[in-house]
């Protein structure tokens, strides 16, 4: 059962990259193309028997409508807050039933899901009908209020403890299955309550609010690093720095390098990735994008001050995204083998 509609609607956002709100103030500039403008009050006017034109009263999980056959990952979504317009770039989630945002967020970003679209997508269009066809667990909310939130607290503690195996295991009593590997609540004559896949709802509704708070400090400790960096870098240079990059394989020429990247890729990588990287790597770096000269100390102690709290928020991102993924696997039943073969593919 798919627990909502897929809207897509021509929209332009009012507070992300292109957009605009109704003052016309741009929050932030712009890449490439043109500014769109929604004049926000006549536009609400003119559409006052449109349901679609108040969604942005809701808060909702949207998603990128393009991205290449050849993309890492091309199912991308992320939690809109209320009070947002969206462009036609973004497709959304709307009328969603008992589930949280937090939970269809964690599906949508896992590789499972990334895996079963592509099984069927034929072009660069994440199509809503696409995004409809995905298979979404049945949760069965049956669990006592407080034997769930006890179950749930304790899921967390062994997370924030680093206790992932025996986090997986608790997971895997949760949603028993019988000889033949069936899940119990699935068999016939069953009520639901032979497992607890509300309490595996809510801890992935958890760990996606994690990635999501986890990818803010990530953001935050950029910034910073880009504020430090300019104060110690020519005008010139660090104009280079901070909005060009260098595409994987051009990377994988310098040996420093050549250990972090895909030397058959094109995708294109900023300065700021090599603090998750090594000191050496990133005063390579700087010298391709605007020569050794500028690999002062005071450059290279930028990388001193931000590499380990950068490193440690990669890391940790990296292994709850693991996480997220291995617990969807046993949400969705899948043996050994045929995890094997969505890691495979």
């Amino acid at each position: 059962q798919f627990p909502f509609q897929v809207i897509v609607w021509v929209f332009v956002s009012n507070r992300d990259s292109q957009l605009h709100s109704e003052n016309c103030c741009i929050i932030t500039e712009p890449k490439q193309g043109e500014a769109l403008y929604l004049k926000r009050s006549k536009y609400l006017s003119e559409h006052k028997g449109s349901e679609k034109a108040f969604d942005h009263q809701r808060r909702r999980v949207v998603y990128q409508r393009y991205a290449a056959i050849d993309n890492y990952r091309r199912l991308i979504a992320a939690i809109l807050p209320a009070g947002y317009f969206c462009s036609h770039t973004v497709g959304y989630l709307t009328n969603v039933e008992d589930r949280a945002l937090e939970f269809l967020l964690a599906l949508l970003n896992s590789k499972l899901l990334d895996w079963r679209f592509n099984l069927t997508s034929t072009n660069n269009n994440i199509n809503g009908y696409e995004v409809e066809a995905l298979p979404i667990p049945r949760i069965h909310f049956t669990t006592p209020e407080a034997e769930r939130e006890r179950l749930v607290a304790d899921l967390i503690a062994r997370y924030e403890r680093g206790e992932h195996t025996a986090l997986l295991a608790a997971v895997e009593a949760l949603l028993p299955k019988d000889a033949a590997g069936e899940f119990l609540a699935f068999r016939p004559g069953a009520t639901g309550a032979e497992e607890k896949s509300d309490v595996v709802h809510d801890l992935l509704a958890h760990l996606a609010a994690q990635m999501i708070e986890l990818h803010k400090q990530k953001q935050a400790r950029v910034a910073a690093f880009w504020d430090d960096l300019e104060a110690v870098t020519d005008a010139s240079d660090f104009e280079t720095l901070r909005n060009k990059g260098k595409w994987e394989q051009s990377l994988a020429k310098d040996a420093a390098c050549a250990p972090y990247v895909n030397p058959d890729s094109r995708s294109t990588r900023t300065l700021d990735e090599s603090l998750g990287w090594h000191a050496a790597c990133y005063t390579a770096f700087i010298g391709l994008l605007v020569g050794t000269s500028a690999v002062t100390p005071a450059v290279a102690g930028v990388y001193d001050v931000h590499a380990p709290a950068y490193s440690a928020l990669v890391a940790r991102i990296a292994a709850t995204d693991r996480l997220i993924d291995e617990i969807v696997y046993r949400l969705y039943g899948l043996t050994e083998e045929e995890i094997a073969v969505v890691e495979g593919g």
